[in-house]
């Protein structure tokens, strides 16, 4: 596109997805900056650590200029290095357009360079005036993070509207609800719409159509622009006709444009980590860096970020991806060592070297004998060696370390010179004494050199108190930020963009993504979900849950003798209904759910009316092939309030009966225990959830459920032990030895086993929005390893989770699914008969072929009893496949 960088267009005309429209604005070249807005204040709607700064102070620091040729260059500083603080906020820029765009106007932004990499997360969005956010909309047009390949478009809306079922679009849907918090999003399927595959390609253009019929998106990579894009003039119109096939089509049938997206205005911003880049379980499985944390990388000096904007189609000489600027002061502290050896080994190579001779010639001071006193020779040597190691190790933490280096060397060479310059007649000091004095001297003259910050004289960036009045994107609550996950998240991670409508397994959940594993207390701190506010985010808390369980932790059963009998989990499933947020109908309606961290035996259930709610009886457990145990995810988790428990956190003076006040008023849930493998001689493998009621029983010789929890454990069932002391029999969670264990099993996900549609009150496909039993039937909430050896139940779920995980991410499915190795990788994964896995495959592509209008034949009544039958299941999960298509 010739002379331009951003290109606005007003439509005179427009039908359907198609229309031809005049120009109306350009931002290009050298005033492509004047009708932006600057925004001049810290991150206080998605809480990233950046100072965003006004127009004067950005110029100033060439954050944002128009390089030679011509592009429009906006910059994240990348030369300071920034101490670490409670608030740490690097300068970045956020740009808001003085202009408005309505229905009938098509944006075309043509980029040659996006900011990519850990800790960064670059947008370019609009939002609407009028009203607080989400109620006059918010339209993502580029947004990514971390280390994701593949661009993700979404709306923001109040309640009402929706993407349609079954749009022609080349993107895949992640969420149609565009009132969820994270909106509904479609992601991108070409891995060079973000990230080092864009800037290879060098750049390319979005565009963006807002018309009657419905908002379009288009992304095209430098060698695939339309030409009537690439030969655009500022005069020129332009026709969406040879577009084709949108990435994202969001249609109005089921989305009124001119009610849910009055005029929107523009913004193109840069923010580093904060609730979506930041949070670390996201981090963590999108940026393999050495700390594992998105602030520490924040901290040290961060590898060129920045947008530029095209004219004339030139890629910009200036961007670069340099590595990190990180030194390291690792030398001097195997110095210190080295000095440690001689002053053991022959300390006089020190004190009657050339230089410390010199000195004693300058100064007058005493050269140290080394016979006189071979003890304080083996002290001093100890003392060196004890500061060089400090020296190496806190110098492989990168500039993060320099204040504490900084300060230790600078205290030595003080407290050295005040020694040298005391009285002579007390015979303080010495000339070996001045030689190390003048070597700290030195180093620390150095350091301050290679960064002026220490002594507080550095630049560096200004933080503001955040301010929640501002009537702008996404109102964000400040709250309290867990050692896991922060109270918001803006997007899943989990769901990366990819061009695989089914993604991947690496993809959906945290896999072998190698994460510190957790303490038993930050896993309590998990199972509350108390603070939780969106789907996105629970699915992240299960993935880590689930990575915990299976990766990290055991089950141990201890007896009165003290013999503790361990298991590994193999299989587990997740069940959340919070109150507007996960509203699964599956769910047992449990008030012993409402309380996390504990040990929850299945009730018998009561019929329900609500096909969204389930009811469990408060008296009753269920007996026979029907048992069940969760582990539960709820409120504040209190261990127990019996005897046992007085630690912090606990209570003992309430009545064992008492539960604690919910802090919402639906908030209940648990992980359902399935299949565990016993430790030990024949590795017994558990399978199915009454068969392992029973194995606990049988190990804690108990006869019953009841007699277990009133008798064996004292109604303490928390999973958890005290240390106040716990129950002669008890059953509780207990961390592996990392050291143990040398390699972690594969994780796998299906939908969940014994679920159907047959509730009468269950709705078809056709009503909107989809009724929550079919939209949690699909969810992937079950997590197991192992998968050739859970061969009890579930197969035809086992099968789906296999089939997913064999299928290349970024490849077209459907092709995927005719692949004919396809068979033979389940079969080895899975251990079925080969003619057994075809039959499953046959049966999924089936129910694939038949689409959504198939999923009628499994409502209502007729439904009953269709995950007991692998065939019949199978072609019920592929039609619902077509959902998500």
């Amino acid at each position: 596109m010739r002379g331009a960088t951003l290109f606005f267009a007003f439509s005179c005309l427009y039908r359907q997805t198609n229309a031809i429209y005049n120009p109306l604005r350009e931002y290009a070249g050298s005033t492509f900056f004047d009708r932006w807005s600057y925004y001049g204040d810290v991150d206080n709607t998605t809480w990233g650590n950046v100072t965003y700064l006004d127009q004067p102070s950005a110029l100033q620091k060439s954050l944002t200029f128009v390089n030679g040729a011509g592009n429009a260059v906006v910059r994240v500083d990348n030369t300071t290095t920034i101490l670490p603080a409670t608030l740490v906020h690097r300068e970045s820029i956020r740009l808001t357009s003085q202009d408005a765009y309505g229905v009938g106007s098509l944006i075309i932004i043509d980029a040659v360079h996006i900011p990519y990499g850990c800790s960064v997360w670059p947008a370019f969005w609009t939002y609407g005036l009028q009203e607080e956010w989400p109620l006059a909309g918010e339209i993502d047009i580029i947004e990514a993070i971390n280390g994701m390949n593949n661009n993700q478009i979404a709306l923001h809306t109040k309640q009402g509207c929706f993407q349609a079922q079954n749009v022609v679009q080349t993107g895949r849907t992640i969420e149609h609800d565009c009132s969820t918090p994270r909106g509904c999003i479609v992601a991108e399927t070409k891995d060079n719409s973000f990230g080092p595959g864009f800037a290879q390609a060098g750049g390319g253009v979005y565009a963006t159509q807002i018309a009657d019929s419905g908002i379009f998106f288009w992304f095209w990579s430098r060698n695939d622009i339309p030409e009537n894009i690439r030969s655009a003039t500022s005069a020129s119109q332009i026709d969406t006709i040879p577009w084709g096939i949108p990435t994202a089509a969001y249609p109005a049938v089921s989305c009124n444009m001119t009610e849910f997206f009055p005029p929107q205005t523009l913004v193109l911003l840069t923010t580093l980590c904060g609730v979506w880049a930041g949070v670390p379980g996201i981090y963590a499985s999108t940026c393999q860096t050495p700390t594992r944390s998105c602030l520490f990388l924040e901290l040290i000096n961060l590898p060129e970020r920045n947008f530029s904007v095209d004219s004339d189609n030139n890629i910009d000489s200036d961007v670069s991806t340099s590595a990190d600027n990180v030194w390291s002061e690792s030398k001097f502290g195997i110095a210190d060592i080295v000095v440690a050896l001689i002053l053991t080994v022959k300390p006089s190579i020190i004190y009657e070297s050339v230089i410390t001779r010199a000195l004693h010639s300058f100064s007058g001071l005493h050269i140290s004998n080394a016979a006189i006193a071979p003890g304080f020779n083996q002290s001093i040597a100890c003392m060196v060696a004890a500061v060089g190691v400090g020296h190496v190790v806190a110098s492989r933490s990168g500039p993060a370390s320099r204040p504490a280096i900084f300060a230790m060397n600078l205290t030595w060479a003080l407290l050295g010179f005040l020694t040298c310059i005391s009285p002579k007649e007390l015979g303080l000091g010495s000339a070996t004494l001045l030689m190390s004095t003048l070597n700290h001297t030195a180093f620390s003259l150095a350091l301050y050199l290679k960064d002026p910050s220490l002594l507080g004289l550095g630049r560096r960036a200004k933080g503001k108190k955040a301010n929640l009045s501002m009537s702008d994107k996404k109102r964000k609550q400040q709250g309290e930020v867990y050692p896991i996950f922060a109270k918001k998240v803006k997007k899943d991670d989990t769901e990366p963009a990819t061009s695989n409508p089914k993604a991947s397994a690496s993809t959906d959940a945290v896999d072998n993504v190698e994460i510190p594993p957790l303490s038993l207390k930050e896993f309590a701190e998990l199972l509350d979900f108390t603070v939780v506010e969106s789907e996105e985010e629970i699915k992240t808390r299960f993935d880590r849950i689930a990575k915990a369980l299976l990766h990290e932790f055991r089950l141990v059963v201890r007896k009165p003798d003290g013999k503790e009998t361990e298991f590994d989990f193999l299989e587990a499933e997740f069940y959340l209904q919070i109150e507007s947020i996960h509203e699964d109908p599956f769910t047992h309606g449990s008030e012993e759910q409402k309380v996390s961290g504990r040990w929850y035996f299945h009730r018998a259930p009561r019929r329900s009316e609500d096909s969204h709610r389930s009811l469990t009886s408060t008296t009753a457990y269920r007996s026979g092939s029907r048992k069940g145990m969760d582990l539960t995810l709820g409120g504040q988790p209190l261990h127990s309030s019996s005897k046992y428990f007085g630690a912090e956190g606990t209570t003992t003076e309430a009545s064992k009966d008492e539960l604690p006040k919910p802090t919402r008023q639906l908030q209940r849930g648990g992980v359902l225990i399935r299949s565990l493998r016993r430790l030990g001689a024949g590795g017994k493998i558990i399978s199915g959830p009454s068969l392992l009621v029973d194995e606990i029983l049988s190990v804690s010789g108990a006869p019953s459920i009841e007699d277990l929890v009133e008798n064996k454990w004292e109604r303490n069932t928390s999973a958890f032990l005290s240390p106040e002391g716990n129950p002669p029999t008890c059953l509780f969670l207990k961390a592996i030895d990392p050291t143990t264990r040398k390699t972690s099993p594969k994780i796998y996900f299906s939908p969940r086993i014994g679920l159907d549609l047959s509730h009468p009150g269950t709705t078809g496909p056709s009503a909107l929005p989809l009724h929550p039993r079919i939209r949690f039937l699909t969810k992937k909430y079950r997590f197991f390893v192992h998968p050739d050896q859970l061969v009890a139940n579930g197969r035809g779920q086992t099968f789906l989770g296999i089939l997913e995980s064999c299928i290349e991410q970024g490849s077209d499915y459907d092709a995927a699914l005719k692949k004919q190795s396809l068979n033979g990788q389940i079969v080895r994964l899975s251990g079925i008969k080969s003619a057994t896995a075809a039959k499953y495959l046959a049966d999924y592509v089936g129910g694939r072929k038949a689409g959504v209008k198939a999923v009628e034949e499994f409502i209502g009544p007729k439904g009953k009893g269709v995950s007991s039958s692998p065939a019949t299941y199978l072609r019920m999960m592929g039609a619902l496949s077509r959902l998500q298509d």
